[in-house]
């Protein structure tokens, strides 16, 4: 919400200039930081009351982009001390969970949630080590991301540590066949978070190394297969907004492929028609997830300037 009110300030949309530091205002109260630490998102009996590094990196990207439109420099300061208060992991170069009272729970498990953690960190540009970081995470952990075969990311794609076990060469030789067979279970989820992956892979692209992958990613999404594959994907476009995700993705990159931009922003905005809405796995999480079309809009216009 904070992220979509202050997209409208900055666009000229003044009436909502007190609605959005109210929200602000929220993000630095008690309220949303019970301990003073980590931002407090569910209590859901098995999930993470700060739902993982992912929770935390959306609050941050919320912190740092109002702070530049409400001219707010304590809300940068908040989103440093919530990156700061995440461990790196130098052995595996990614990055630890907290609970709400700022404890370590150990090293994140989930591949786009690093992911995301990493793309947030680089926009932390006057934080020292957090551009370092994301760095060591791209050219150490990102290279060993795993495909199938038509470019689309496995959702369980994710680093083992570098000093390998037996039975870490063994689970990645039994991963590698089954999903060289097509018999993955995770198909249907991996397809879901293409663009949800796709994205920050893009903002990072210019990190070295990353080149190659970003091509892998782009050449998936151009042909009609994933299309088809995505349009009744529970978790894609009513879950992800997959189609905006890969649409900005395509605009960060050198060469803009704008019919492949116009497929998928069609197929995103069609899937919220209201008999389709009704399919939405989390209607409230569909609403929210809104505020990357303004992420979109931002990135289109900064192409256009170019």
């Amino acid at each position: 919400m904070l992220y979509m009110l202050c997209w409208l300030v900055k666009n000229g949309y003044d009436q909502y200039l007190e609605a959005a530091n109210n929200a602000a205002n929220y993000l630095m109260s008690s309220a949303a930081t019970p301990y003073g630490v980590a931002y407090y998102f569910r209590d859901v009996p098995g999930k993470s009351k700060t739902n993982g590094l992912i929770g935390q990196a959306w609050v941050m990207e919320s912190l740092i982009f109002s702070s530049k439109v409400l001219n707010r420099g304590e809300l940068y300061l908040k989103a440093e001390e919530l990156f700061k208060c995440h461990s790196f992991d130098l052995k595996n170069c990614a990055w630890h969970e907290v609970d709400l009272q700022g404890r370590d729970k150990g090293l994140g498990r989930t591949f786009n949630q690093q992911l995301w953690f990493a793309y947030v960190a680089s926009q932390l540009k006057d934080t020292d080590g957090a551009e370092e970081k994301c760095k060591l995470f791209c050219m150490n952990v990102l290279p060993r991301t795993r495909f199938y075969r038509d470019g689309v990311i496995v959702h369980d794609s994710f680093f083992k540590k570098f000093n390998y076990s037996l039975k870490d060469v063994f689970e990645d030789a039994c991963q590698a066949y089954v999903i060289s067979k097509g018999w993955n279970k995770q198909r249907e989820r991996s397809v879901g978070y293409q663009g949800f992956n796709m994205l920050p892979f893009a903002k990072l692209y210019h990190i070295h190394g990353l080149r190659k992958l970003v091509d892998r990613l782009v050449s998936s999404v151009r042909g009609e297969s994933l299309l088809k594959e995505m349009e009744y994907n529970r978790y894609g476009l009513l879950y992800n907004p997959s189609g905006f995700e890969i649409c900005e993705a395509l605009l960060c990159l050198p060469e803009f492929d704008e019919s492949t931009f116009e497929r998928w922003l069609l197929l995103q905005l069609n899937s919220y028609d209201d008999g389709k809405l009704k399919r939405s796995p989390d209607i409230v999480l569909t609403r929210a997830r809104l505020y990357e079309l303004c992420r979109l809009y931002e990135s289109y216009n900064d192409m256009r300037r170019k």
